[in-house]
C-alpha cells in the first residue's frame, strides 16, 4: 500500500514536471501596458494563463530586488509574441514604446487589446486587433484561440477618442456606477413628468417648479462632478464609493417624505403609490451598486487605475483564477521552505521595522546573519530617516543580492535614481503578508506571484501612506488639537461663556495643547521625528489634564462626567500603539542629510489645519456677536 502510495506521489511530480518543461518550451507572450491599465492587464495575464498559454508578465516574473529594466530586456528577448494594451498611456509611454518595438525588430507578431479608444500610429495599424472594451470574456476566448494558432486573428476597428463619447462601450458595471451616480437627477425628473402628467388640477405653482429647478440643477452638478472623472479614468475608489453613497442618502428624505405622507391632502392614495414605487426601486438600485457592484465587480477593477484601496477587491475577483496558496503570500506560511542567509541593513531611528521584518523571516525559516558571513541577500530599510548617502552606499555595495523595503513615505529625488532601478517592496502600511511574500521569494522566486514587488515604485512612494492604527491615532490628535485650541481661543472673545473657564491660565493651557497636538501629528505622525515613548506619553498626559482639571470638552447638559473623554480616546489610543509600535522610530540622532518626505505634504496638512480652524472662530465670532446682542 505505502509503495502504491510512493508511486503514485512520484508519477503526478513527474506528470507537473513534465507540464512545467512543456510550459516553458512553449513560445512566450510578452504583456506590453501602462502602469495605469495595470488591473486589466494582470487579469487579461490570468485569463491567458488559465488557456495554458506561456504568458511573460512583469508582476509575475520581476520579484523584489532584481533591476527591473534588464529583466524587462530579457523578457522582450524570450518573446515570440507581444500583446499591446491600447490606452492613451500607453502609446504615451516612452517604455511601452520600446517593448513593442524590440518585439517587431526582431520579426516577432504583435497583437493589439484596445482599452479605450485612441489615435492609433501609423506603425500600429493593420494589425490583428481584438477591441476589449466591451465583452472581456468573448474577447478572451478568440485571443487565446488565435495566440494558439486555432483560429484567423481579428482586425476590429479602433475608434479615434471624442471627449464627448462618453457613452460608448463602457462595460456594463461602469455604466451601472453611472447610473448610480445620477439617481438623485434621475429621480427629479421622473417625478416632474410624473406630476405634469397626472397632476391636473392642480398644477404646479412657480414656486414648486423654481424648487424642482434649482434642487434638480444642483443634483445634476454634482453628478457630473463626480461620473465625468471616472468615465475619463481619473477617479479614485473612495470618491467613486462616497458618490454613491451620497446619492442613497440623499434618496432617504424623499423616501421618508413619501412614507410619512399617508394622511397629507397634497397627494391622493393612487398618486402616491407610483411615487413610491419609482423611489423605492432606484433606492435599492442605488443600494445594490453601493453593496455589490463597487465591491465585487471585475469589470469595475479592470476599469480603475491601481491604488491601496483597490487591494482588497482585487485579491477577491482575481485570486478565483490562480491558486490560492501562490496568490496569497500568508497561505502556507508556516511551511518548511528554503532556508537563506540574509542581513538587515536599517538606520537606527528603524530599528524597530528591522525586528518587525525578521519576526516574519524567522517564520519562513530563514537566517539572520551578519555582512561579515557573506549572506546571500542584503534586505536594506529604506525610510524618510534613511541618509542619501547610505543609500547611495548599500546600492552600489550590494548590487544583484539587495532587496529594499520601503516603510515611509520619500521624496524620490535625482539623488535615488539608482536605487529606483530596483523593485522595491511597499511595507508603508504594515502589512504582513508583504514581508511573508519577499521571505518566500528569496527561497524560491517562482513563488512572487503576489503584487508586492510591484506596488512600490517611484511615481507612487511620495504619496502619503501609513498603517491604519497609525493613521486613527494620527486623526484622533488633529479633531482633539483642534477642538482644545478653538475653544481656547473662543473663550477669551467677548460673549464666551464664563461658566465653563476655570482660568485664564487654563485658556492658555487649551490653545497650547492644541497647538502641540497638531505639531506632534505633523512631526512625529507624518514626518518620523518624533520617538513613539514620547509621543504617546505627552498624548495621553495632555488627555488626562484637560479632561480632569476642566469640563471645557464636555457640553452642559448633554454630558457632565469628566471621564468620558478617557474612555472614549484611550481605547483608541493603545490600538494604534499595538498597530504602531514597529513602525514609529526610535531615539536616533537625526542624518544631515535625510531622504525626507516631500514638503508639499506638510504645507497641504497645515494648510488644511488653518483653514478649518479659521472657519470655526469666525462662525464662534458670529454666534456670541449674535448672543451678546439678544442681551
Amino acid at each position: 500500500m505505502i509503495t502504491k502510495l510512493l508511486s503514485t506521489e512520484i508519477l503526478s511530480l513527474l506528470n507537473k514536471t513534465k507540464c512545467y518543461m512543456n510550459e516553458s518550451k512553449k513560445p512566450a507572450t510578452f504583456i506590453s501596458y501602462s502602469r495605469r491599465q495595470l488591473y486589466f492587464a494582470e487579469s487579461l495575464a490570468l485569463h491567458l494563463q488559465k488557456e495554458n498559454l506561456n504568458i511573460w508578465f512583469d508582476l509575475q516574473q520581476l520579484h523584489a530586488g532584481t533591476v527591473w529594466s534588464d529583466s524587462l530586456k530579457d523578457g522582450i528577448t524570450e518573446a515570440k509574441t507581444l500583446v499591446l494594451i491600447v490606452s492613451k498611456a500607453s502609446l504615451a509611454s516612452e517604455y511601452v514604446e520600446v517593448e513593442w518595438k524590440g518585439v517587431a525588430a526582431k520579426g516577432g507578431k504583435l497583437v493589439l487589446v484596445i482599452f479605450e479608444s485612441v489615435k492609433l500610429p501609423a506603425e500600429l495599424k493593420g494589425l490583428p486587433t481584438f477591441d476589449f472594451r466591451t465583452g472581456f470574456e468573448k474577447n478572451i476566448s478568440a485571443l487565446s484561440s488565435y495566440l494558439k494558432g486555432e483560429t484567423e486573428p481579428k482586425f476590429d476597428k479602433v475608434i479615434s477618442y471624442n471627449p464627448f463619447s462618453w457613452f460608448n462601450k463602457k462595460p456594463t458595471s461602469v455604466l451601472k456606477i453611472v447610473a448610480a451616480q445620477f439617481s438623485i437627477p434621475i429621480l427629479l425628473i421622473l417625478m416632474f413628468i410624473f406630476h405634469e402628467t397626472f397632476r391636473s388640477p392642480p398644477e404646479m405653482d412657480d414656486s414648486l417648479r423654481t424648487r424642482f429647478l434649482v434642487l434638480g440643477s444642483l443634483s445634476l452638478l454634482m453628478s457630473f462632478w463626480y461620473a465625468v472623472p471616472f468615465l475619463r479614468h481619473q477617479q479614485t475608489y473612495k470618491k467613486i464609493k462616497r458618490s454613491v453613497f451620497n446619492s442613497t442618502l440623499l434618496l432617504l428624505p424623499f423616501f421618508f417624505s413619501i412614507v410619512f405622507s399617508i394622511n397629507s391632502d397634497d397627494f391622493t392614495i393612487d398618486e402616491r403609490l407610483p411615487l413610491y414605487g419609482i423611489l423605492l426601486v432606484i433606492l435599492v438600485y442605488t443600494f445594490y451598486v453601493y453593496l455589490f457592484v463597487i465591491r465585487r465587480s471585475i469589470d469595475f477593477l479592470r476599469w480603475m487605475q491601481p491604488e491601496d484601496n483597490l487591494q482588497k477587491l482585487r485579491r477577491r475577483v482575481h485570486q478565483p483564477l490562480i491558486p490560492k496558496e501562490v496568490f496569497d503570500m500568508e497561505i502556507e506560511s508556516n511551511q518548511e521552505s528554503k532556508s537563506v542567509l540574509y542581513t538587515i541593513h536599517h538606520d537606527s531611528a528603524d530599528k524597530p521595522l528591522a525586528k518587525w521584518i525578521t519576526k516574519y523571516f524567522d517564520k519562513v525559516g530563514h537566517q539572520k546573519v551578519t555582512v561579515a558571513e557573506h549572506p546571500a541577500h542584503h534586505i536594506a530599510i529604506l525610510s524618510n530617516r534613511s541618509s542619501v548617502a547610505w543609500v547611495q552606499q548599500v546600492t552600489q555595495s550590494y548590487a544583484g543580492k539587495l532587496v529594499f523595503v520601503v516603510v515611509s513615505t520619500i521624496e524620490f529625488t535625482d539623488s535615488l535614481k539608482n536605487t529606483g532601478r530596483y523593485q522595491w517592496v511597499d511595507a508603508r502600511d504594515m502589512d504582513k503578508r508583504d514581508i511573508l511574500g519577499l521571505a518566500k521569494s528569496l527561497g524560491d522566486n517562482t513563488a512572487w506571484k503576489r503584487e508586492a514587488a510591484l506596488e512600490s515604485t517611484p511615481d507612487k512612494i511620495d504619496t502619503l501612506k501609513m498603517p491604519s492604527g497609525v493613521k486613527l491615532f494620527r486623526n484622533l490628535l488633529v479633531i482633539f488639537g483642534i477642538y482644545v485650541l478653538i475653544i481656547g481661543l473662543t473663550n477669551f472673545m467677548p460673549g464666551g461663556e464664563e461658566t465653563d473657564l476655570i482660568s485664564i491660565e487654563y485658556n492658555f493651557y487649551l490653545f497650547f495643547v492644541g497647538l502641540v497636538s497638531l505639531w506632534v501629528a505633523a512631526k512625529g505622525l507624518i514626518q518620523r521625528k518624533i520617538p513613539s515613548l514620547i509621543i504617546y506619553g505627552s498624548t495621553l498626559l495632555n488627555l488626562i489634564l484637560v479632561s480632569w482639571f476642566g469640563n471645557i470638552l464636555l457640553f452642559d447638559g448633554l454630558i457632565a462626567q469628566k471621564w468620558v473623554l478617557l474612555v472614549v480616546t484611550i481605547p483608541m489610543l493603545i490600538l494604534s500603539a499595538i498597530e504602531g509600535r514597529y513602525w514609529l522610530p526610535t531615539f536616533a540622532k537625526a542624518n544631515s542629510d535625510e531622504v525626507g518626505i516631500n514638503k508639499t505634504i506638510i504645507r497641504s496638512y497645515w494648510k488644511r489645519r488653518v483653514i478649518v480652524i479659521t472657519i470655526w472662530i469666525i462662525l464662534f465670532s458670529g454666534l456670541a456677536f449674535w448672543a451678546s446682542t439678544l442681551k
